[in-house]
């Protein structure tokens, strides 16, 4: 994490403080997984029977030096890491929430991935001057066609921009997804996916200089 914050004080390339970050936390992967569903085992049942909710929520809450667990806020809906368990055959997101509130809906279930796959997710954010043009849609989509194919008929790339739009610096572009047979393998997948597109996706560089310094 450190070595994430150098370079993004330096100004380095997004791509690079990514990268950076991504590496930092691989080793506590695992730790992190374990801590977490301790702590879901635990403040679970006690905030279904205090909030009176139902279905899949999401809980924000900070552990303080003491151990002791702070609960900031509860959203009363799945939230968007939920679609990787999705994604591991754990859950169907939409089909469970609506069930756990009284509601059918048909399941769609795309091929299961191997029981050992871990997943990984990431936000693609625009570089000043980003412009999404016909050749680069369809570029990207080629990719995640051979990209899906190799997931098992998951889709590689969501939340595709459309052609026309021009994205000021900052602005989420798409999200990302890859998976592997551990932590480390999956994340270097992700990585390199996200290199493919970020290539793609070079800034025009008359909407760039039109862009101020401080945007």
């Amino acid at each position: 994490v450190p070595l994430a914050l150098v370079l993004a004080w330096q100004a380095a390339p997004p791509l690079a403080v990514f990268a950076a970050a991504l590496v930092s936390i691989v080793p506590l992967v695992g730790l992190i997984g374990e801590s977490t569903e301790r702590l879901a085992a635990r403040l679970g049942p006690p905030l279904a029977a205090g909030s009176g909710g139902a279905g899949l929520v999401g809980v924000d809450l900070i552990v303080n030096d003491a151990g002791r667990v702070h609960v900031i806020e509860v959203n009363p809906r799945p939230t968007a890491s939920m679609e990787l368990f999705e994604r591991t055959g754990e859950l169907a997101v939409a089909a469970d929430h609506l069930a756990a509130c009284g509601i059918a809906s048909p399941v769609f279930r795309p091929p299961a991935a191997p029981t050992d796959a871990v997943w990984s997710k990431a936000v693609l954010f625009a570089r000043p001057g980003t412009r999404i043009d016909a050749p680069t849609i369809e570029a990207l989509r080629r990719e995640s066609r051979a990209w899906t194919d190799a997931d098992g008929g998951w889709p590689a790339l969501a939340d595709v921009p459309r052609p026309g739009q021009s994205l000021p610096g900052g602005a989420p572009v798409l999200t990302a997804f890859a998976r592997g047979p551990a932590p480390a393998e999956s994340l270097a997948a992700l990585r390199s996916r996200i290199a493919v597109v970020d290539a793609l996706l070079r800034p025009d560089p008359a909407c760039a200089a039109a862009v101020p310094d401080d945007a």
